[in-house]
């Protein structure tokens, strides 16, 4: 079999005109062909056309499967080794790196029925369980989400990876600096998610001091515990065009030679910032699986922030809890089955600083034991004081974060380190600069620093 498809016409012509680097062994539609035909129920699901495949070179001639041969019987280590493409199985590949909306644009995804599938490691071991993962036969349609280009042999993964549409996210590189700066975690780790109070305890200090900046020398530093964002050491250190971080939010450049033009995406993150601005741009993203959106009010919400990383809390009154959430974090709690929602009793609530994004909940047995507690009033009081001091973290917290403008200062009074980042923001975004002027020019603070470096340079 292989040495009939080394010597067709269609692999000459595919393969080795093109000067493909990894050429397949087998003939790729042959095997797709074998498992298409048995994805009828996920085919009929979501209009999936790809059942009635004809061949490319020859559309006149249905596609026939290998009599002993499919994607299924032959292991992904050996499709690797055999520069098979992975299955057809897949909808999308989302490039998505670090500072481009990148998780907020996979929980979107989630909310319109994707399954989604991101990896780290070496390629061979993303390969083989993206491989593994696009013939388990599911009803939704599947996502690969790529967040960074960190390992040996990537380009040969994307090569083998290249046939479906690709998404790019894109966003103004300062502001991706920025952002990059501003990351934050929880000190004791994402484990400890629901944080406990225990009324009448008033000391609310704990969980306010939770938050840590992680990023120093533009590296990853969580053991540092850094309780300030450090503008200095990370553009410093990201302005050296070899730093492995780099890889992780801003290099995009080497994509556009390897996905054809006409499949590749560009989605800037201001398209999907705001609900007036998510919601058509999701729209969009469903038609490609033929999928309905369901629940609009998602996109609403702002979902990661300063309020996502303090919560959520739970109020402990005896035997009864009380949760405080905002839309994201209600999911990191597990025990809530059948809840009441009482968050309109607290006008408070309603301060611009939770964004209406916030949610004060109980089960239903536990919010009827309070309600007719003789107490109820002073735990209430007591609720107010936990939303009041929630507010000045808030505050607190992001009066410490940098800002874009303050990014663009920095490299106007440096130098050396604004020549760096003119070199590296030339090579990395000059595909996209072809491709999407409108993206580029819609960059407002990538537009100050080009007009800084005319003037001052």
């Amino acid at each position: 079999e292989i040495l009939e498809w080394l010597n067709s016409q269609e692999f000459k012509e595919k393969y080795v005109k093109t000067n493909h680097p990894y050429p397949p062994m087998l003939n790729p539609e042959r095997l797709n062909a074998k498992v298409e035909s048995c994805k009828d129920k996920v085919a009929e699901s979501h209009k999936d056309k790809s059942k009635n495949q004809t061949n490319p070179m020859n559309p006149m001639n249905p596609i026939t499967p290998y009599p002993n041969l499919s994607y299924e019987s032959i292991p992904p280590e050996l499709a690797w080794d055999l520069n098979l493409p992975l299955p057809r199985g897949y909808e999308i590949l989302v490039f998505g790196l670090h500072t481009s909306g990148e998780k907020a644009f996979a929980s979107f995804l989630r909310q319109i029925k994707f399954e989604i599938m991101g990896l780290s490691g070496s390629a061979l071991i993303r390969y083989k369980k993206f491989y593994e993962w696009i013939l388990q036969k599911k009803i939704s349609p599947k996502a690969i989400v790529m967040l960074d280009s960190n390992c040996i042999k990537f380009e040969k993964l994307l090569f083998l990876m290249n046939e479906q549409p690709c998404i790019i996210l894109t966003r103004d590189p300062i502001d991706r600096l920025k952002s990059f700066i501003n990351v934050r975690f929880l000190e004791d780790g994402w484990h400890n998610r629901v944080f406990n109070v225990n009324y009448p305890d008033n000391n609310f200090n704990a969980l306010n001091d939770r938050i840590i900046y992680v990023h120093s020398g533009g590296y990853f530093t969580p053991k540092l515990k850094l309780k300030y964002p450090s503008i200095v050491s990370n553009l410093q250190g990201l302005s050296d065009c070899t730093h492995m971080m780099l890889s992780y939010i801003l290099k995009t450049n080497f994509l556009y030679n390897i996905f054809e033009r006409n499949k590749i995406f560009h989605i800037d993150m201001n398209e999907f910032s705001g609900s007036n601005r998510t919601y058509p741009t999701m729209q969009k993203i469903a038609k490609i699986a033929h999928l309905d959106i369901e629940n609009h009010n998602f996109f609403n919400y702002q979902l990661y922030s300063t309020l996502t990383l303090l919560l959520p809390v739970c109020i402990q009154i005896g035997e009864i809890k009380i949760y405080i959430s905002n839309y994201f974090s209600y999911k990191s709690i597990q025990e809530i089955d059948e809840s009441l929602e009482f968050t309109s009793e607290f006008e408070f609530a309603k301060d611009k600083v939770f964004d209406k994004n916030l949610r004060i909940f109980a089960k239903k047995q536990d919010y009827l034991k309070l309600k007719s507690d003789k107490n109820y009033g002073v735990i209430k009081s007591y609720i107010l004081d936990f939303l009041k001091s929630l507010k000045e973290r808030i505050l607190r917290e992001e009066s410490k974060m940098i800002t874009s403008q303050q990014v663009l200062q920095y490299l106007k009074n440096n130098q050396e380190i604004r020549f760096k980042f003119k070199n590296l923001f030339d090579k990395e975004l000059s595909h996209i600069k072809q491709m999407r002027p409108d993206i580029v020019e819609s960059w407002k603070y990538y537009q100050e620093f080009e007009r800084m470096c005319k003037e001052l340079d």
